[in-house]
């Protein structure tokens, strides 16, 4: 007999019935250990060890303390051939990916200077650019290129899927335009865009309609020698949209002096009346870039 082996086995087993907590790995529930582990400050993220007698696997899910994290790196043999430790990553985003219709929440690390698996190697990505680690299951296989996914607040389209580390799926995404069929609140991409296709193929015309309008604020009347900024929104169902704008003016057979536009941003724009005494009324039109049916056109009476 292996008197240190021996020995070890019993004291882990002892320490495991006086600290250990019950967590679930890829939803079966099992006893574990877990302890936070020193960071250096190139790694930002939540790491923890865990130690169980259940089998360990990079990639698995393990739910601890209301969220789930990944095992992150590799797994070497038993320890005494009695239990397994390894790195756990806390996945502090669930990112919902649609499917054409079929929305599937994934827990993800989400990051653009991440930490790698293996400690020490940090990947910095170019600006406007997203690295996304997460389980590799059936579910997350079906992530191609182009799709596109919605997280802190932006858009964001799959430009590449790796699977260096077995177990673990890399997906690398670059920045996005809003569409009128993202649900920026609920953070699903195209989920207007599956539903109005679902509805067309099914012959279903029972699905909610979904208001889209393009409102102007500012002033109707602009006065000689004086200048108004003007804000277009984009509505959907009152709610909000982030959204592009191209600004114009039609002179409606006006003198082109009555008024000059310029563009302060991608919502705003100012116009500047003339010093001509040149009256009349002008439209100023505000387009959607991301669908040109998405406009508004507001009448302005330039006065003296």
């Amino acid at each position: 007999m292996n008197l240190f082996k021996y020995t070890v086995n019993n004291d882990f087993d002892f320490i495991m019935e006086q600290v250990g907590r019950e967590v679930k790995i890829n939803s079966d529930k099992v006893t574990a250990i877990i302890q936070n582990i020193s960071l250096n400050n190139s790694n930002k993220h939540d790491t923890k060890s865990i130690m169980t007698k259940a089998e360990l696997r990079t990639g698995d899910l393990v739910e601890y303390n209301s969220f789930k994290w990944l095992i992150v790196n590799d797994i070497n043999d038993k320890r005494y051939d009695h239990y397994n430790k390894s790195k756990m990553r806390k996945c502090p985003f669930v990112i919902k990916f649609n499917f054409k219709g079929d929305i599937v929440e994934v827990p993800a690390i989400v990051g653009v200077g991440m930490q790698g698996v293996e400690d020490g190697k940090v990947m910095t990505l170019p600006k406007g650019f997203l690295k996304v680690t997460m389980q590799d299951n059936e579910d997350t296989a079906r992530i191609k290129e182009d799709l596109r996914f919605i997280t802190m607040g932006y858009v964001w389209k799959v430009v590449s899927c790796t699977k260096e580390d077995k177990g673990l799926l890399y997906v690398y995404a670059e920045k996005d335009l809003v569409t009128h069929n993202d649900d920026l609140e609920n953070e699903i991409a195209d989920k207007w865009k599956h539903e109005e296709q679902e509805s067309n193929d099914t012959g279903d015309t029972h699905t909610t309609e979904q208001q889209i309008e393009v409102i102007i604020k500012g002033d109707s009347k602009l006065y000689e020698y004086d200048e108004n900024i003007y804000e277009a929104k984009l509505l959907k169902n009152d709610v909000e949209q982030i959204a592009q704008f191209d600004f114009t003016i039609d002179y409606n057979g006006c003198d082109e002096r009555i008024a000059k536009l310029e563009v302060i941003s991608d919502t705003e724009c100012k116009l500047i009346a003339n010093e001509d005494m040149i009256y009349g009324t002008i439209q100023l039109i505000a387009v959607d870039t991301s669908d040109n049916n998405n406009k508004c056109i507001q009448e302005i009476k330039v006065v003296g």
